[in-house]
């Protein structure tokens, strides 16, 4: 798990990978992205929103998770 969230994290803060990273969040399977949000996002939030690249892939996955939440 180690090893994933460095790579998720890595990825999310890089220009090209956050990009990447922001395509996931918003196209996986539901319970892919339950496990994204519980296990790599809110952990990481804080550092990830004020992040330049990683602010996106936050700001797609509350988006996801408010439509979630909508449904």
């Amino acid at each position: 798990v180690i090893e994933e969230t460095s790579l998720f994290l890595e990825l999310a803060r890089d220009q090209t990978g956050s990009q990447l990273m922001q395509r996931l969040v918003e196209r996986c399977h539901g319970n892919h992205f339950a496990a994204i949000w519980r296990c790599l996002l809110i952990p990481n939030a804080r550092s990830l929103a004020v992040d330049p690249s990683g602010n996106f892939v936050i700001a797609a996955a509350l988006e996801r998770a408010n439509n979630n939440n909508k449904t």
